[in-house]
């Protein structure tokens, strides 16, 4: 009985002790910035805001200590291609040469996020990559929206911008968005 207990015991800190999430999030040395501007505008007012998103990067306390390289396409996502979005790709430097939390790829994008909301005009996301590719397009949890009772297009885009704001209202959730862009 004691060995029974002692499983049950160990069962529970393990248990406890373990990550909560199905594969946790890791620090694979590169991260993704996902820009969309507003829908119809040009691939030069994209550019534009590529261009502001590589300033801040580069700008960002310890860059020369932590970012290796950076590129930002615009015309392209992770959804498609189109004027008003733009794809960027951070490459940091090896894991031993950037320590400390605010140098992980969790600290340098969560200052990012902070620090590209004084973009106007578009919105820019800094994303981990996922822990396993081709499992997500970032790191973090997918949500699916389905329209199961046929309403339209009009009622899940009108209801998806509604769960969304309330969404990021809630500190354990963190940053919720969509790639998805009816409009464009």
């Amino acid at each position: 009985i004691v060995i029974f207990i002692a499983g049950l015991v160990s069962t529970a800190w393990i248990y406890q002790s373990m990550p909560s999430g199905f594969i946790p999030a890791e620090d694979q040395g590169y991260l993704f910035l996902i820009v969309e501007a507003p829908p119809g505008v040009s691939l030069k007012y994209t550019e534009n805001i590529g261009e502001q998103v590589t300033e801040i990067v580069q700008n960002m306390p310890n860059a020369d200590q932590v970012l290796d390289h950076m590129a930002v396409a615009s015309g392209f996502s992770f959804d498609g291609r189109n004027t008003n979005k733009a794809v960027g790709f951070v490459k940091l430097k090896a894991w031993e040469e950037r320590p400390g939390p605010n140098n992980s790829v969790f600290g340098i994008t969560q200052y990012l996020n902070k620090a590209f909301r004084q973009i106007d005009g578009a919105r820019v996301v800094a994303a981990n990559a996922p822990a396993v590719d081709g499992l997500s397009s970032y790191d973090g949890s997918e949500m699916f929206i389905q329209d199961r009772q046929l309403q339209g297009m009009k009622y899940l885009i009108d209801n998806v911008r509604k769960i969304i704001p309330e969404a990021n209202k809630r500190p354990e959730i963190g940053a919720i968005f969509t790639p998805f862009t009816p409009d464009s």
